[in-house]
């Protein structure tokens, strides 16, 4: 969940996603010190200015500048009548143009059916360009579930364990995300991320939708039923997580051998 805390005289903002403050608010920090500091950050990131009505029209001007997010299809049918978009298994990906990236936040746009019409491009023409374009600007990390609570509890930074020499099996969970960990279960679709997964842990593997901001990755190491998974995802669903926030009430299988991402 986020919000947008525009200025005026500018005809873009920053969105400041909320789920680290409420981490903040529940281990005590009260909520007129969580309002300040995201006040603080916003200031920190504001984008000041406006951009030029033409420069949202001139699509080679931009064109380095689109990624695509995934969202479940399903939960936003009616968005998707708006927007371009294609369809896998039960999510959909859709495009984004990003005006600002940077360690504080980020500002992105929607790409509507509009803009297609005005660029003169079909969806195929993003989908090309925007595979490129968001592996580069939002790279993929890979590192152990104890390492993510580590970063979420003591700021440390996660050991990636895509950019480690050497391959390793130590974590019985893992987590897949982007360097910004907004919109981070689209590493799903990056070209060659889960064959890098299957290399790592040695084995297939379960893929637990948490959010979509992230993915957690469960070794297959037998014991696990698929019903018992899909009710924990989905009560995590229903008790933890903002409707757009949710991508999937079920769990993903990656068939390491066949190269292969089922629906179990």
């Amino acid at each position: 969940m986020g919000i947008i805390i525009g200025g005026k005289g500018s005809n873009i903002a920053p969105v400041i996603y909320l789920e680290e403050y409420y981490d903040y608010f529940k281990h005590g920090m009260d909520m007129e010190s969580v309002i300040v500091d995201i006040l603080e950050f916003s200031e920190t990131i504001k984008i000041g200015g406006e951009f030029p009505s033409d420069f949202i029209s001139d699509y080679d001007g931009i064109k380095n500048r689109i990624i695509f997010c995934i969202i479940n299809t399903q939960r936003n049918e009616e968005l998707l009548k708006e927007i371009p978009h294609r369809e896998i298994e039960d999510l959909s990906i859709i495009y984004k143009v990003v005006f600002e990236n940077s360690t504080e936040g980020n500002a992105m746009m929607r790409i509507t059916n509009e803009h297609m019409e005005v660029w003169k491009v079909r969806e195929e023409e993003l989908w090309k360009i925007s595979e490129e374009n968001t592996k580069r600007i939002f790279p993929a990390e890979f590192f152990t579930m104890t390492s993510a609570l580590t970063e979420l509890t003591k700021g440390a930074t996660s050991v990636n364990l895509f950019s480690r020499n050497t391959w390793s099996q130590d974590g019985r969970m893992y987590v897949l995300s982007n360097q910004m960990r907004s919109d981070g279960a689209s590493c799903l679709m990056y070209l060659g991320v889960l064959e890098r997964i299957a290399k790592i842990i040695h084995r297939n593997y379960y893929i637990l939708p948490s959010s979509v901001h992230e993915v957690i990755v469960l070794p297959d190491r037998g014991g696990f039923e698929v019903e018992e998974l899909n009710e924990m995802i989905k009560d995590i669903n229903e008790s933890e997580l903002d409707p757009e926030d949710i991508l999937s009430d079920h769990c993903y299988k990656y068939l390491a051998e066949e190269k292969m991402l089922v629906v179990p």
